[in-house]
């Protein structure tokens, strides 16, 4: 019986190492956050923000704000929208910190408008 004891006492300390350790781990992200705007300044809802050769992205708010929690380091940001050329920025993250970046899209001239009656 002592020995069962011992035994789920040591999973359980394990599972709570590997719990505080992931924690402890997310908690040294850093945060990109910024404003995507279109050549009048007006804000961009729905661009898209992505990390370069991740899976990790988002898209903006209504006010053309984004956040994204990334890890610390230098990263590629790529921002596009219809109509606008994609724009690329290096940004530097410090653990625990959050760093900004705001992009104003150029547009492409490749957008027409089709009407059709």
């Amino acid at each position: 019986m002592c020995i069962k004891l011992i035994s789920r006492f040591r999973s359980f300390s394990l599972l709570l190492l590997f719990v505080f350790a992931s924690l402890y781990a997310s908690s040294q992200n850093g945060t990109i956050k910024g404003t995507v705007k279109d050549a009048n300044g007006v804000p961009v809802a729905g661009a898209s923000v992505l990390l370069d050769g991740t899976k990790k992205g988002t898209t903006t708010d209504a006010a053309g704000n984004y956040s994204l929690d990334v890890s610390p380091g230098t990263h590629t940001l790529v921002i596009s929208y219809v109509g606008t050329q994609t724009q690329r920025f290096s940004v530097t993250v410090s653990a625990n910190s959050t760093t900004e970046r705001n992009a104003d899209m150029i547009s492409s001239g490749d957008l027409a408008m089709v009407t059709v009656g």
